[in-house]
């Protein structure tokens, strides 16, 4: 994920007092010289109303913008940014995930940072869903949470295509989960969610116990042998094959360990945001109570 004279955004939320992502971001990238563009959005639809005079909207932007640039450069200006070098911007902008794709285009980042509410009930805004579905870069969700040292990275596999362009995105998820466990000296655990049939199991045609039993049979060793031959950089992993919806039971997991982040892929298909995301993995991501880097 870090590469010298790489560019970062973070996305800097004034509901975010204790600045989550901006602490996560120094707490990934602070070893490494490259440089984070903290920008705070600001926009008033009172100024694009047509009530005020152009004069008097440039105005006022201009007053909102400047006042949030100041506030947003005193944050910084107390903040230890170890090896990072770093600039700050206030933005206009009624659709801030517009404004990072147009930016993005002109000078890539390489990833942005974003704090997400710990309520799960609020987790995702309408903002969020826009930037996940949206966004043509990876995205770093910070939650309200400290890392515990020599924790779990969660990478989230697609054992149902492998090949071409769908192995190279396995391959990416694997990378970014070992980049992030060898940061807190931690380990990977690489997971597969399978689909299970409730009525299968009504008609009573194969009991639950047998069907998992013939499922992790099936799809465990496949698992072990594509993060082998996909990221053989990841060594110290573990695989685990999970009988349901993945957006139920990799939350339960994430739980179950404690994990610090999940890391899965936003594109199934070249060229198509998709997949992995869309209204099912959005269920998904509003129950993981942990970091989410989405891919």
């Amino acid at each position: 994920m870090a590469k010298t004279n790489d560019r970062y955004l973070v996305i800097m939320d004034p509901l975010d007092e204790e600045l989550c992502a901006l602490r996560r971001a120094i707490e990934i990238l602070g070893h490494k010289p490259v440089t984070l563009h903290l920008v705070t959005f600001v926009f008033d639809p009172v100024c694009s109303t047509g009530v005020l005079k152009d004069s008097e909207a440039k105005t006022l932007k201009k007053k909102l913008l400047d006042d949030a640039e100041k506030v947003l450069q005193e944050t910084a200006d107390h903040m230890d940014f170890r090896e990072l070098s770093y600039k700050v911007d206030a933005a206009w902008a009624k659709r801030p995930h517009k404004w990072i794709n147009d930016r993005h285009e002109k000078k890539p980042y390489e990833a942005v940072f974003k704090r997400i509410a710990h309520d799960r009930r609020r987790s995702f805004e309408r903002g969020d869903r826009h930037l996940i579905r949206d966004c043509a870069m990876p995205v770093v969700y910070v939650k309200k949470r400290k890392w515990p040292p020599r924790g779990t990275m969660i990478a989230c596999i697609d054992l149902e295509h492998t090949r071409g362009e769908y192995r190279k995105v396995n391959q990416r998820v694997l990378e970014e989960a070992k980049f992030m466990a060898d940061l807190i000296e931690g380990s990977v655990q690489c997971v597969y969610a399978y689909p299970v049939s409730t009525v299968l199991m009504e008609l009573d045609i194969v009991s639950k116990d047998e069907y998992e039993i013939n499922a992790k049979r099936k799809y465990l060793p496949k698992l072990e042998s594509l993060v082998k031959s996909t990221a053989p950089g990841v060594t110290e992993f573990s695989c685990n094959v999970l009988p349901g919806q993945a957006e139920k039971e990799i939350p339960r997991l994430a739980d179950k360990v404690k994990a610090n982040m999940v890391i899965l892929a936003r594109h199934q298909r070249p060229g198509v945001i998709q997949g992995f995301i869309g209204s099912t993995a959005e269920k998904m991501l509003d129950n993981i109570n942990c970091d989410i880097l989405v891919i």
